[in-house]
């Protein structure tokens, strides 16, 4: 959430103070692009399961041996709440895609739609669209944009209070407000906002992945890169109030 491009994992000895003692072992694992926190949790279970059994090995056998850790560096990460959850639309689109995708599966970014929490599963930024104000919705045949306080983003996926997860431009669909007419409309029609067609994309570049081996510590000991820090940054927070989605042309619940 707080944009870092690469995170990691550690076995390390337990102490009195909160993850304060010595490292035996550290791996590092690549943030790609479109990771949730569930695909990197994923990923890092199975990177750390190496790095456990080679710790356990090494102290058994009496050749790994526990680093103290920097005092530099080191942040706190506490737990993430529903409260951290909710979408701020005034933030830029990409702390926008950041909170949904590091809060999915959970808790489970969220904003208001007529009052219901609708979560918001799947978004992308869609770096060529700034028409829509923050919170404001338009929709075109096959997908829903909602702008932000830079660029828009398109809503892929979402879940309706009580319902199970859907594609958003079902979810649009069965909405029932504004008019159908305006839904389906590419154009202008009275009292509607103009709804945008799918914009074109252009092929995302390929980012070269950074290696992520675990490696015991001995001595000397490996440091960490500077953007892997103890616990994980906090992120911050943006200013103005959390707005509720609202409709292109439709009063705000």
């Amino acid at each position: 959430m707080a944009g870092d491009e690469v995170t990691g994992a550690s076995t390390f000895l337990i102490e009195e103070g909160l993850d304060s003692g010595p490292v035996y072992g550290v791996l590092t694992e690549e943030i790609r692009p479109t990771d949730t926190s569930g695909d990197l949790l994923t990923r890092l279970a199975f990177a750390g399961a190496g790095l456990l059994a080679a710790t356990m090995d090494g102290i058994e056998d009496g050749t790994l041996h526990a680093v103290p850790q920097p005092h530099e560096g080191v942040t706190l990460a506490p737990k993430i709440t529903v409260e951290d959850a909710q979408v701020d639309w005034s933030a830029p689109a990409l702390r926008v895609d950041r909170v949904v995708r590091g809060c999915t599966p959970a808790p489970g970014a969220w904003t208001l739609f007529r009052g219901e929490r609708l979560k918001l599963v799947q978004a992308t930024p869609v770096l060529d669209r700034t028409d829509l104000a923050p919170g404001e919705l338009s929709a075109a045949k096959n997908n829903v944009y909602a702008g932000t306080g830079s660029h828009a983003v398109e809503l892929l996926w979402v879940q309706p209070q009580g319902k199970k997860p859907m594609k958003a431009a079902d979810w649009r669909a069965a909405s029932g407000s504004p008019p159908a007419s305006c839904w389906a409309s590419e154009g202008r029609l009275p009292g509607c906002a103009a709804w945008a067609s799918e914009p074109p994309r252009s092929p995302q570049a390929a980012r070269p992945r950074a290696p992520s081996p675990w490696q015991p510590l001995g001595a000397p000991a490996p440091s960490l890169p500077a953007n892997l820090s103890y616990g994980g940054p906090v992120a911050a927070t943006y200013a103005g109030r959390v707005r509720p989605l609202t409709l292109s042309g439709a009063p705000s619940t």
